[in-house]
Formats: C-alpha cells, structure tokens, sequence
C-alpha cells in the first residue's frame, strides 16, 4: 500500500523534473511548492496544462495574515490533480504593499477568492480590474480580516 507521504514524494519528484523546484515539507498529506510571487503564473499555468501533472482544478486559496513578519500575507494555492487524485498546496509570502498576479484566467474560480482577498485582506493584484466587493458590499471602512496591532489585544501606551 502506498501512504500518503510515498505519494507526496513522487508527486514532487514529478514537480522536480517538469518545472525544476522542489516541494517541501512531507509532513502531512499535502506537499508545499514555495515561489516567489513572481513565479505564480508560471508554475500554476505549467502545473495545469502539463499532461504529467494535470493539476486542473483549484480547491481553495488560504490567505493567512502575519503582521509580525516581513512578508505579512502567506498565500496558499490548494489545487488538485483530478487524474492522479492528490493535491499540491502552492505558497507565496509577500508583504502589505505587494501586488500579485491573478490566477482567475488560469483557474475561473479563482476570481471569487480573489475579490475576496482583495475586499477582506487588502491585498492588491496587477491585472484584476473586475474585482468587486461581494463579502461587505461597501459596508467595511477597511480590511476585516486583518489582524491589526490592537486588535490583536496589544496596546499602544503613550509615555
């Protein structure tokens, strides 16, 4: 029987050999690919068009907010390989003021989350000029997501 971290490390090996990175991280059942934003279409347009791969669907984008890093937003493209039934968890780190590309040409579900992220994190993309609010509606002065300083139960005491 083949476990889940035998299947994590072929698929990888696979990854290795179409688009020259490595994954990490074979803890859990879901391999990580770390790029850099810069690589983000190019590795999700190969990994879906890619006949050894076939990764043609995407199942969910994660933001996960850390003010206290430099790169504050860690971006997590989950997406799946309906032909060999696993899935890859594609991760970006940028930081508050960083734009990215969008995916919604790539995978058309994707235009959802990002109008999401864009509404509820702030986060910005180069080449999306139909994001709209879905979540708020106009309702929000700024990100709700965010996690802010003094939302965070910190105080800022003056001396």
């Amino acid at each position: 029987m083949i476990t889940p971290q035998q299947n994590a490390f072929d698929l990888c090996e696979k990854i290795q050999r179409v688009i020259g990175l490595e994954c990490d991280d074979f803890s859990g059942e879901i391999p990580i690919l770390d790029i850099f934003s810069s690589q983000l279409v190019r590795v999700l347009t190969v990994l879906n068009s890619n006949r050894i791969l076939f990764f043609k669907r995407l199942v969910d984008i994660v933001v996960v907010d850390r003010p206290d890093y430099e790169k504050r937003f860690e971006i997590n493209y989950i997406i799946a390989s309906t032909l060999f039934d696993t899935k890859l968890n594609v991760r970006i780190n940028i930081d508050a003021e960083e734009r990215i590309n969008n995916i919604y040409y790539i995978y058309p579900p994707a235009y959802y989350r990002e109008c999401e992220m864009a509404e509820l994190f702030g986060i910005e993309f180069f080449n999306n000029k139909k994001i709209k609010q879905i979540v708020t509606q106009g309702r929000a002065a700024d990100f709700p997501l965010r996690k802010e300083p003094q939302a965070l139960g910190e105080r800022n005491e003056e001396p």
